[in-house]
């Protein structure tokens, strides 16, 4: 069975990742792209992703980071964030793919992701994230955009692959 699994970090800084999972072979494919700048190159890439795998895939998954404005924001930040937020799910809502909300404590602990300060701690996400790159993958260049993107698909694959039902 063939699987598709979306990871999106929904921030202007942030990115999406897919996973096509053969469960098979047991073989992976992933991709990562920083937050596209406008929503019609968000629906662009996420077409791109689904897209891509239409006849191949059994399933369509997407986890995407559930995250909110933080009293510090300034009010055009918070808004900003927001709309790109509202952005990813309107696609994901009018594309039909299904989701799921991952909070960055829920991911992140999955990962064992150790309490540091922001700076430390983004280095560790993306060099886990490095780390989970699969050999026959070995171009796919990690970012601080693509990172969380990519450990959000991961989460999302290992996490959902013990729910769906194998043929």
């Amino acid at each position: 069975m063939k699987s598709l699994f979306i990871g999106i970090d929904p921030g202007k800084r942030g990115g999406i990742s897919w996973i096509h999972w053969d469960a098979e072979k047991e073989e992976q494919e992933l991709f990562a792209v920083k937050c596209p700048e406008t929503y019609e190159e968000m629906w662009d890439t996420l077409n791109i992703a689904t897209g891509a795998y239409d006849d191949n895939v059994a399933d369509i998954h997407c986890t995407i980071e559930h995250v909110w404005a933080m009293p510090w924001d300034t009010p055009k930040t918070a808004f900003a964030f927001g709309s790109n937020f509202g952005a990813w799910l309107t696609c994901l809502e009018i594309m039909g793919v299904k989701y799921e909300y991952a909070t960055p404590k829920k991911w992140q602990d999955y990962f064992n992701t150790p309490k540091l300060q922001k700076k430390e701690r983004k280095r560790w996400l993306k060099e886990t994230a490095h780390s989970h790159i699969p050999p026959e993958n070995n171009q796919q260049k990690v970012t601080f955009n693509t990172a969380d993107a990519i450990l959000i698909a991961i989460y999302g694959k290992e996490c959902l692959n013990k729910v769906i039902p194998k043929k």
